[in-house]
């Protein structure tokens, strides 16, 4: 069992990976514009049904398929004139199927006595529905009919058979259970059911019994010949009845009306998966190259404005030591100086560029992997080779799951709360100087023990707010009346905690002395950002489907590209002379939302 467990964690893990690199091939495929697919039916490719699809609304079987049917087919015209009621049926019965997409139609059975005497049919009508015209045409001939599992049956008004038919429903928990209690045989009903009962428990007036399945039939109708009964079972909400056919359509109807009246409720189940991850690819060169010739030098260029600190003595690995004792780089003069390495991407280009961390406006390089060094050759040279291929992101998966009513909102929040300050007290500064607030400073530095210095009150928060973070999912379903449809309002919000910018400044004092700026109090005012992805629809699903909610990717490519010019265009060899850095964030962004309608017991409304 360890063993198979192992197995099922290595299989999940491969199907991680896949899902994540199907996604993010589906945010690099929208950069292609695609071919419009043909209008060409391929249904019937690769063995595939041609059958028409299931029409909304229609049923699979049984008594509903059969009275969904006679209301959803309609006949053009009707033209009865003196039929008989063999000769009607036969012709329902084949027009129903022609007019059924699925050729289906009704099948109808005639169990009339032999001695029954019908009258004839004389009808003329114009685009009715089926049940319409059995309606009218059973009427005529002085005979009823009865939807069954399969057919529907032509009987006799007078019908009383005492065939004893056994058949099971599933109910509404509350079936039985919402009936009325009743006083016990024999016990009065009190005239205030509210006024205090004297001796309860004792005199038997207030005894109650609670109906059971064949007491709360009889009082809804339902007569019980000998031999007859009910059981109902309150674990599995399924009720028993043995009895005629005539007193099953009266039960049929109770059952009917109770599923019908009872409360749906709806399984809303959202699968929320985001994948994000962030690509560096670098392959750059930084090159030295010391002078060499006669009268005529040829050396490497100079540091330029594009490096504002001297990064030779500490980017290359090769060093000498100078005449004075200073170390500076093997080679001294740069060549590439002007190419740019990965450290000049964050540049506060984005938002998430500031919050990823300071930046400097010092060029930084990469390490380097590989270096070329001449030395005690004319020119001696340096090369160093830098190189990066780089993969980071995350991967969230949430899935909330709530229980609703019909036209009740709900909402599943899955969150923490983040407290913040909106408001500041600005800061306080002394604006005079006595002899206990006087700062002294030497060389640059504030001397503590000489005096006590100036107090400096920063910002000092007064109002704070608090927001929640996380998923935050607001639902409302219509339910409707067979239950086979659910029209959803849904509101998911994804809302991500990136970072906080300091607003703001420090507060600096002069150094009389030197002149110099020295920093009483770095006065830090932090403002949270948020990353908010939030999608408003209303769409109308069937009872167990699954709803897509996507669209929210993001693509963003940073690139540098430089070289120096000629050297650079050197086939092959011009590579040295080239840098070339890229850095990509894509992220994607999926809500699967399925539904599923329930009755109060948790059972399927629909099972199929």
């Amino acid at each position: 069992m360890e063993t198979a467990e192992q197995e099922r964690t290595r299989y999940f893990e491969a199907a991680r990976d896949h899902q994540r690199s199907r996604m993010l091939n589906g945010v690099t495929a929208l950069w292609e514009d695609t071919l419009k697919p043909s209008s060409t039916n391929i249904s019937g490719l690769f063995g595939g049904s041609s059958a028409p699809p299931l029409q909304p609304g229609s049923t699979r079987g049984g008594r509903e398929a059969i009275t969904a049917r006679l209301r959803d087919l309609k006949i053009e015209r009707i033209d009865f004139s003196g039929a008989s009621i063999e000769e009607v049926i036969e012709y329902l019965r084949v027009r129903s199927r022609d007019l059924d997409p699925g050729g289906r139609g009704v099948d109808f059975v005639l169990s009339l006595p032999a001695d029954q005497p019908t009258r004839t049919i004389s009808l003329n009508l114009q685009n009715v529905p089926v049940e319409e015209v059995l309606r009218y045409v059973t009427e005529m001939a002085g005979v009823g009919y009865r939807i069954e599992e399969y057919a529907v049956r032509i009987v006799s008004l007078t019908e009383g058979t005492s065939n004893i038919i056994s058949k099971t429903y599933r109910v509404p928990p509350d079936f039985i259970s919402s009936a009325p209690l009743v006083p016990a045989a024999g016990a009065a009903a009190p005239a205030d059911p509210f006024a205090p009962q004297a001796n309860a428990g004792v005199g038997g007036n207030i005894l109650v019994q609670r109906l059971g399945a064949k007491e709360f039939l009889e009082s809804r109708g339902v007569t019980f010949p000998p031999g007859t009964g009910a059981s109902y079972s309150s674990a599995s909400n399924m009720l028993i009845v043995r009895n005629n056919a005539r007193n099953l359509e009266i039960v049929d109807m109770l059952v009917e009306q109770a599923l019908n009246s009872s409360p749906k409720l709806a399984v809303i189940s959202v699968k929320i998966i985001e994948i994000s991850q962030d690509n560096l690819k670098e392959l750059s060169f930084d090159s030295l190259m010391e002078s060499f010739g006669g009268n005529v030098e040829i050396a490497g260029g100079e540091q330029g404005n594009q490096q504002t600190g001297n990064f030779l003595t500490t980017d290359f690995p090769r060093q000498v030591v100078t005449a004075g004792g200073a170390t500076t780089a093997l080679g001294i003069s740069p060549i590439t100086a002007g190419l740019r390495s990965s450290g000049d991407l964050i540049a506060n280009r984005t938002i998430d560029d500031i919050l990823v961390g300071s930046t400097t406006p010092a060029s930084r390089r990469s390490p380097g992997i590989f270096s070329l060094s001449g030395v005690l050759t004319n020119p001696q040279f340096q090369t160093v080779v830098r190189a990066l291929d780089q993969k980071g992101g995350y991967d969230v998966m949430a899935k909330p799951e709530i229980v609703t009513k019909s036209g009740q909102k709900a909402t599943v929040q899955v969150v923490r709360e983040l407290i913040y300050p909106t408001e500041f007290d600005p800061p306080q500064i002394p604006t005079s100087f006595g002899t206990s607030n006087v700062i002294v400073i030497i060389n640059g530095v504030v001397q503590p023990n000489q005096a006590p210095p100036a107090v400096v009150t920063p910002a000092t928060p007064t109002a704070f707010e608090t927001r929640r973070v996380g998923i935050i999912l607001d639902v409302e379903p219509v339910i409707s009346e067979d239950g086979r449809t659910v029209d959803l309002t849904l509101t998911p919000d994804f809302t991500d905690f990136v970072g906080f910018v300091n607003y703001g400044s420090p507060i600096n004092t002069v150094d009389p002395n030197g002149g110099t700026a020295i920093e009483l109090t770095p006065n830090q005012i932090y403002q949270p950002i948020f990353s908010t992805r939030k999608i408003v629809t209303g769409v109308k699903v069937y009872d167990g489907a699954t709803v897509v909610l996507g669209g929210l990717v993001t693509d963003n490519t940073i690139m540098i590209e430089d070289k120096i010019p000629i050297f650079g265009d050197i086939p092959f060899f011009g590579r040295a002379f080239r840098s070339k850095v890229s850095q990509r964030r894509v992220k994607n962004l999926l809500f699967f939302v399925s539904v599923k309608v329930v009755d109060p017991s948790g059972a399927r409304v629909n099972p199929q």
